[in-house]
């Protein structure tokens, strides 16, 4: 019953990784989303403006 904790580290910390790897991509998207939102909005309220 020695090797279980390591067992349980391992496991723990490639869960960890994979859900880091899951939601990275998914945060990027957002972000560049988020900033493309902005920048139509900017864009518009430029064209109004002027």
């Amino acid at each position: 019953m020695n090797f279980k904790p390591y067992i349980f580290r391992y496991l723990l910390v490639g869960y960890a990784a994979l859900l880091c790897l899951l939601i990275a991509p998914h945060a990027y998207a957002l972000q560049a989303e988020e900033d493309a939102l902005k920048a139509a909005f900017v864009y518009n309220f430029s064209l109004f403006t002027t």
